[in-house]
């Protein structure tokens, strides 16, 4: 189960749990006081521990100190401009699924989706039931959409290596780069001014198939090939 944050708390401590977390455990789960979970936060901390109920309130108490957060595979931030409905979900997803650290949604010339607060919090409740299911460490993180000039300085600013996948440039395989970063464009394809800031801020061209991909297929299968390494 998903607790907003495990920082600093102790064995015996207990830690509230949001309505609909708790909500889910009762109904759903059909859990009661002195059940056994386990739980953990965005940061990828984790604990063991069982619920209580206190003047109606739902609560964790730890039987245990939180674990720090275990990151088996490297960072990856994955850039993409965002698909349209339902192909946007099963992204996220899948990008939680596979360990990818941080999703940015990028705005660029030709993007058909800008996505707004209710999106973004979609993607996240995505994020934390995908985290919980895969059992991976820590929560993907979700940034507010970004236009490229932004994204880029993001990038530069957090010191990686990144590539982009792109039809227009070619580039040596995806799978022979050791990129922490991946730049995905909409499918009406990069501009020609977009391709040279990116190639200024120090990205890697790179392909990945002989096809055209959708956006959500290029992020998840570039990220999956990356995380792989």
């Amino acid at each position: 189960m998903h607790l907003d944050t495990l920082q600093g708390a102790k064995s015996g401590a207990h830690v509230p749990i949001a309505p609909d977390q708790a909500r889910h455990l009762v109904r759903v789960r059909r859990l009661e006081a002195g059940s056994a979970v386990e739980a953990f936060d965005d940061e990828g901390r984790a604990a063991t521990g069982v619920l209580v109920q206190e003047r109606g309130e739902w609560l964790v108490r730890l039987i245990a100190h939180p674990r720090p957060a275990s990151r088996a595979q490297k960072a990856l931030g994955v850039y993409t401009a965002i698909p349209k409905g339902n192909r946007a979900d099963w992204m996220v997803e899948k990008l939680s699924e596979l360990g990818a650290s941080a999703l940015v949604p990028l705005l660029t010339a030709r993007s058909v989706v800008d996505p707004g607060a209710g999106k973004l919090d979609r993607f996240t409740r995505i994020a934390r039931e995908s985290a919980k299911q895969s059992r991976r460490s820590g929560v993907l993180v979700i940034h507010h959409p970004m236009p490229l000039p932004d994204a880029l300085a993001h990038f530069t600013a957090a010191g990686g290596r990144g590539a982009v996948l792109t039809t227009e440039l070619h580039g040596p395989p995806l799978a022979s780069m050791d990129a922490q970063a991946l730049f995905i464009g909409p499918e009406g394809g990069w501009e020609q001014a977009e391709l040279s800031a990116i190639a200024a801020a120090g990205v890697s061209p790179a392909r990945l198939t002989a096809s055209i991909l959708r956006v959500e297929t290029a992020a998840v299968a570039g990220a999956a090939v990356l995380l792989a390494r």
